[in-house]
This record gives C-alpha cells, sequence and structure tokens, in this order.
C-alpha cells in the first residue's frame, strides 16, 4: 500500500465501521492510554494473545518476552497461520502498519498524515528458543514477497518450500513497534498487489483486557470492536475463561 489514497480509503473503512463507544483516558498524544498499563494495576486479566481469521488470513500475536522470560511492550510476535493464495503470485507483498484512536474514536494517523510502518523481521524456534533468521535484518516498510521468503529460507535450511503456509508454520515475525508509551493499539496486515491493498484485516495488540467488557469500558469502539472475544460480552464467563480463551491463540 504504497500511495495515500489508499492508506485514506482504509482508515476511513476502519471508522466507519465502528460506533462510538465509551471514553478512555488520553495521553498526551492524545491515543488511548496503555492496556497493558491499566490491567497491571487494576488486576483485570490481560489477553497475552490473540488472533483474527478473516479475509482467507488467520493471523496470531503474541506478547514478547525474550529467552529469560522478559517481556518488553514493544515488540510482538506475529504468525501468518494462514496467508491469501494469492500472495505466491508476482506483484504481491505483504504489509505491516500499526494504528491507534483517540477516546473519541478519532484514527490515528489520519488521512493526511504519513502511514505508520512496523518495523519487523523474521525467527523461528530452534529447542524451544527463537533465533533470528540469516539475511534479514529489520525490514521498515514491511515489503514481503513470496521470492524473498524462500530465499531466507535457503539461506537458513536445506528444506525448499513451495506452499507460503508450510513457510510461516516454522517462521514468524517479530515486530518491533518502537513504542514504549503503549500509544499503537492495532496492527493492519494488507496484502498488496503492486502497491493496491487486496485484502487486509486489523488486529488489537497485546497485551490488553482479556474481558471484551473491561476493554469496551475502556476504549472506543473502533478499538472494542477488535477485541477477538466481543461475542462473549454478557454471557456470564469468569474472568479465568476469558483468560484461558486468548491463551489458546499463543503459538
Amino acid at each position: 500500500m504504497k500511495n495515500k489514497t489508499l492508506y485514506t480509503s482504509l482508515l476511513v473503512l476502519i471508522a466507519a465501521t465502528a460506533l462510538m463507544g465509551c471514553g478512555s483516558r488520553v495521553s498526551s498524544s492524545g491515543s488511548s492510554d496503555s492496556a497493558s498499563t491499566a490491567a497491571a494495576a487494576s488486576n483485570k486479566p490481560l489477553a497475552v494473545c490473540n488472533k483474527v481469521v478473516k479475509n482467507d488470513f488467520d493471523v496470531r500475536l503474541m506478547a514478547y518476552t525474550d529467552a529469560n522470560g522478559v517481556s518488553n511492550g514493544s515488540m510482538v510476535r506475529l504468525k501468518f497461520a494462514h496467508i491469501p493464495t494469492e500472495y505466491v503470485g508476482d506483484g504481491y507483498d505483504i504489509q505491516i502498519r500499526k494504528w491507534t484512536a483517540s477516546s473519541t474514536g478519532v484514527v490515528r494517523p489520519a488521512d493526511t498524515d504519513t502511514p505508520q510502518y512496523a518495523n519487523s523481521k523474521l525467527e523461528y524456534k530452534s529447542s524451544n528458543i527463537y533465533q533470528s533468521a540469516s539475511n534479514w535484518g529489520y525490514n521498515t516498510t514491511m515489503n514481503v514477497d513470496w521470492y524473498n521468503m524462500k530465499l531466507i529460507a535457503a539461506a537458513n535450511e536445506a528444506t525448499t518450500y513451495t506452499d507460503p503456509n508450510t513457510f510461516f508454520q516454522k517462521y514468524n515475525m517479530l515486530v518491533d513497534l518502537q513504542d514504549t508509551t503503549g500509544d499503537w493499539k492495532a496492527l493492519q496486515i494488507i496484502l498488496t498487489y503492486n502497491g493496491t491493498a487486496v485484502k487486509w484485516v486489523n488486529i488489537l495488540i497485546p497485551t490488553f483486557y482479556a474481558d471484551p467488557a473491561d476493554y469496551q469500558a475502556t476504549h472506543p469502539a473502533v478499538l472494542s470492536n477488535l477485541h477477538p472475544l466481543l461475542s462473549m460480552i454478557g454471557q456470564g464467563f469468569a474472568s479465568s475463561q476469558y483468560t484461558t480463551e486468548t491463551n489458546g491463540y499463543c503459538f
């Protein structure tokens, strides 16, 4: 997604599908305050993993911890459990952008602002420890095509991949949000063809309130409508059930 017209249309679509929700506190940057910070202070259950299944995508996110179990809220791991079939074709890329919304539901970046890419790199798990893939450092614009993914695989192992879904069973993305204050609340994962969006999904960045009612009460609808357990509101589930459900999205 390399042109402003495209970016504007995607942001308008996000805002248009949401109703105005309950307000949250607003930081000096205009975004709702960090869900992880608020949840830790109130002892409400947290979701450390998330997923979205839509538009031929099955995307998982998992809060980052290093090999010593130390967390970093500015990082998140992303896995494609399924990627659109068009991805193997020439001219197709995957892009990842980060966004947020004010307490009144105003999406940022605005349609007149420069889109915000999420830096990312490939990694894989070996002996239960995540390793960085060779020949692939942090990518600022996150233009990832199938041809280059196969080159990366060839630099790391003898396996020849013909199916991207098989490739992404092993490899995941380590995403650096460059966000020490918890301002960014969601990612938009976009399949593009020659710079034009073909399919996309939006997903909340963990950690966030596992109980969708708690999240809905502290965030605008444009964000709370993305909660993976939104349909469970008002059904009498215990707090532990929300945590168990979202833990099932981890990888």
